[in-house]
Parts: structure tokens; sequence; C-alpha cells
């Protein structure tokens, strides 16, 4: 339960038993001026609800699912790699931001499972992983379609992401999303790829290299898709190559350090991930 949950029961409890002491102990009246305090908590909590349970998950943080950390485990080279004091991080980060962002699932009843919203929280949160600041701040909602989806910019275009600065918002499809998680080197992951774009933006003290198109004739070195395979990944023509070079940084390592070993150089210097899994697309 949330601390503000919590809050509202004590303020009820405290409010019944200052009602019911005065009644029967004193005036019979129901009215006391001890009201006050059951009265200032609940409203205090109304209020205050989302920074009073932020601090508690924060500083109590929840246990990441069993379900979660298998699925983590079963799927994620990157998870398995990780040393016991940064997954227990990991895992923890997981946890608050699930809990801090505002989650929708539409087309579909329900709220979106919980393991779906912690493996895109995955995304960022390696991202972030070398950072205190992990939340991504402004973009506090991620709504989720569960198939390739049009909007009022892109009217025309069925894709699988996209991203809103001014809203502070990320688009993704559900069906884009398991496959690439599960089969990382198969299918290009659009999580990934717009929370790197997400990041590149939301950190402005970081030094990120800066590119141009001529990162993209080699890309066909690293995996045996380049930028037009890419724009089919996502549905959209204007594919950036950093958030690119940042996803191949990820998903193939060193290999990736092979054909670009300047640029995995400073990507490394900014993610402080020295032993990347090494993937091939035949893998």
């Amino acid at each position: 339960m949330k601390l503000s949950g919590i809050l509202y029961i004590i303020a009820f409890v405290l409010g019944g038993v200052i009602v019911f002491i005065e009644f029967v102990y004193y005036s019979g009246d129901f009215v006391n001026p001890y009201l006050v305090i059951p009265l200032a908590l609940g409203i205090g909590s109304y209020v205050l609800a989302p920074q009073l349970d932020w601090w508690y998950s924060k500083h109590f943080p929840p246990k990441l699912e069993d379900k979660v950390r298998q699925i983590f485990e079963s799927n994620s080279l990157f998870y398995r790699n990780l040393p016991p004091e940064r997954r227990k991080i990991f895992d923890e980060r997981i946890c608050l931001f699930v809990e801090a962002k505002d989650w929708q699932y539409i087309g579909m009843e329900g709220e979106l499972p919980y393991d779906v919203r912690s493996i895109i929280a995955f995304e960022p949160v390696r991202l972030t992983l070398a950072q205190n600041n992990f939340l991504m701040k402004p973009f506090d909602r991620i709504a989720v379609y569960p198939n390739p989806f049009i909007t009022p910019v892109h009217p025309d275009r069925y894709h699988a992401s996209e991203i809103y600065p001014e809203d502070g918002m990320a688009i993704f499809s559900l069906k884009h999303i398991m496959p690439a998680f599960r089969h990382p080197t198969q299918y290009f992951n659009v999580v990934l790829y717009e929370f790197a774009k997400i990041m590149i933006m939301s950190y402005p003290d970081i030094i990120f290299p800066q590119l141009d198109d001529h990162f993209w004739p080699d890309l066909y070195k690293v995996a045996n898709y380049g930028k037009r395979e890419i724009m089919g990944a996502v549905g959209l023509p204007d594919i950036e190559p950093l958030p690119v070079a940042i996803h191949h940084y990820y998903i193939y390592g060193e290999y990736f350090g092979d054909v670009y070993p300047t640029l995995y150089g400073e990507l490394r210097d900014i993610f402080e991930i020295h032993h990347l899994p090494l993937h091939r697309v035949s893998e």
C-alpha cells in the first residue's frame, strides 16, 4: 500500500476514535476541536499524495517482482552480466521508474500489465545507470498501443514509436516492444531508441558526440540492417543517427566498437558500461 493510503486510513481511524471518545465520555457531541488533526492529515495526504508516495518509495523501494526478474534474466544478457551491487540498484530503479510514470494502455481495457511496464522501464534505467537522475523528466507520460498507430502529427503513417517533448510523452506499439526485448539482435528496439533520444534532450550537462549522415554507410558492418530498415521498423522517415548509435552500443557491444572505435569510446565514457554482451545478428 502507498504511504498516502496508509495516512488516509490513519486519519480516518484517528477521527473515529476522537468522535467515539467525545460522544461516549464527554459532551455526547460529535464535534471536537481535535478533529482538526485527522482532517488536516487527510487533506494533506490527498494534496501531497504524489510527493509522499515518491518519498516513501525512494527510501523504502519496493522489491522487484520475481516474475519480472525472471523475465530479465531469461531475455537480457546485459542484465545477467550486471554485478550484484549494480543489479540491486537496477532493480530498485525499475520499481521507482514504474511508480513515477503515468501509464496509459490505449485501445485496451484494464491497466497495462506490470511486466510490460517494467520491460519498457528497462531501457531508460539502463541508459541512466551511471546517472543520479534516472527519471528522464519531463517525460512522465508513457502510452502503449497494442499495434502500430497513427497520430495527429503523422496521420498517414502507422508507426511503432513517437515522442512529444512538449507534452512529456512517449508512445509505443506493444507489438514491437516484446519481440525486440526477447530477441534484441533480430528486431530493432524502438523503446531503447526513443529513450536514447529523450536522454540526449533531457541531460544537457552530458556532452554527447555529434553525428551526421556519414554515420550510416558503415552500419551494415555492425548488423545486417541499416538506416532504411530502421526507418521501416520505426515507421517514420526522420531517423536520428546518435540514438541509433546508442542503441547499437548497447545491443552489439564491442562489435559496434570494432566498426566505430572512437564513437564507442565516447559512449562508453558516458554510460560507464565496460563489459557489454557481444551480439551478432546471426546468433
